[in-house]
């Protein structure tokens, strides 16, 4: 099993939302508004990992965008949670208990709004 293919598999599942998505961290010099961010934690395969998705926008719009992202988010990734496979293994994706979805701002650029999404991840063998 992969992490690797977990990684994609995430990120397959997060790019039906239409928006670039990058690894925490690692987001290209150039890259422009709106975007998505994904950090999952260490887990043992078997166990739970926590996942912070971020997704980050700027501009006129970028109220009435994160509120949009966060209503397609909820219908992303439902209460039950969704299944996502890869080479070598599975995994359910879940809301994080309690609320899950904050509203943030960037603390460089307050004109930057984000959503934060807690969730987590059940990592399997297959």
């Amino acid at each position: 099993m992969s992490m690797t293919g977990f990684h994609q598999a995430l990120t397959g599942l997060l790019s039906a939302l239409d928006i670039p998505v990058y690894p925490a961290g690692q987001i290209p010099g150039n890259t422009r508004f709106p975007y998505i961010t994904c950090q999952v934690g260490a887990a043992a395969f078997g166990g739970t990992a926590p996942v912070i998705v971020s997704a980050w926008f700027l501009g006129s719009r970028a109220r009435s965008d994160r509120a949009d992202i966060c209503e397609r988010i909820r219908l992303l990734i439902p209460e039950e949670g969704v299944r996502l496979r890869f080479d070598g293994g599975m995994a359910v994706c879940y809301r994080a208990s309690g609320e899950f979805i904050s509203l943030v701002t960037d603390a460089t650029e307050p004109r930057t709004l984000g959503a934060r999404i807690r969730l987590t991840v059940k990592l399997y063998d297959l």
